[in-house]
């Protein structure tokens, strides 16, 4: 059993915090400076949201995580960075029709909940495996498979490693789904040779096959070290091989 232990240390959140504990950083410099006191702490990871410096709230302004991320990239801090995609998944059904949003909502398409990370391009970014009820009220959060999907696949044209984030068993099937499609692939770089490793699984089927993402995946990889010499591995060969069984599975 692996007893290793990774400590992450959520600095600030988005929840409504700051106006009942004045120790919660607001300001993108408070918020930094909590980051580099994690880290100077034992933390490994430091998960970063950021908040409007006037209102307090929670915010998805790719400037105020551009002012954070320069100020501890601009230390000398060994910290791993994860930026949230949480934000913009906020739908609170209105008084007058449950179908329009009304106030506290805040809903918009996958690749806009990403931009900072386009921008940014942390270590890691945390990725919300589904919808759900939040609080008490009528708030809930959206994030459809379809949209995880979207995230993901970009999260990997970006080389940026999601951090799946579970709420409920729901979540764990939605993460293990997500993971049986591929869309956790990885790239090592550390030696000579370059390895790229794909799934290539289809879940409830003994064959194998490549997806338009995962083909599309493998292309832009593959564009960064045009002469690089490299390996590909995963789990089917693609081409028959003589192994009878591996054979009749088959690939696509």
């Amino acid at each position: 059993m692996n007893t290793d232990v990774i400590i992450t240390c959520a600095v600030t959140g988005a929840a409504d915090t700051a106006d009942r504990n004045p120790a919660v950083p607001v300001t993108p410099k408070q918020i930094a400076d909590a980051c580099i006191e994690a880290a100077n702490a034992g933390a490994a990871i430091v998960h970063i949201h950021v908040r409007d410096p006037e209102t307090r709230q929670g915010s998805r302004d790719p400037n105020l995580y551009r002012e954070v991320v320069e100020q501890v990239r601009g230390t000398d801090i060994d910290v791993i960075l994860n930026l949230t995609s949480g934000m913009g998944g906020d739908f609170v059904p209105g008084d007058d029709d449950p179908a329009v949003g009304g106030p506290g909502t805040d809903l918009i398409g996958p690749l806009e909940r990403i931009v900072h990370v386009e921008e940014l391009r942390p270590d890691i970014c945390s990725v919300d495996c589904g919808s759900m009820n939040y609080g008490h009220g009528h708030e809930v959060y959206i994030n459809t498979t379809a949209n995880l999907e979207i995230i993901l696949a970009r999260c990997k044209e970006l080389d940026v490693k999601p951090e799946l984030e579970v709420f409920d068993l729901g979540h764990i099937r939605c993460a293990q789904y997500l993971m049986d499609q591929g869309f956790i692939d990885y790239v090592i770089d550390d030696f000579d040779v370059r390895l790229i490793g794909m799934d290539s699984t289809v879940p409830g089927e003994p064959g194998g096959e490549i997806c338009q993402t995962r083909a599309a995946w493998l292309d832009a990889r593959l564009a960064e070290a045009p002469i690089r010499p490299t390996i590909i591995f995963m789990h089917h060969p693609p081409v028959r091989c003589g192994v009878l069984e591996t054979d009749e599975d088959g690939f696509a």
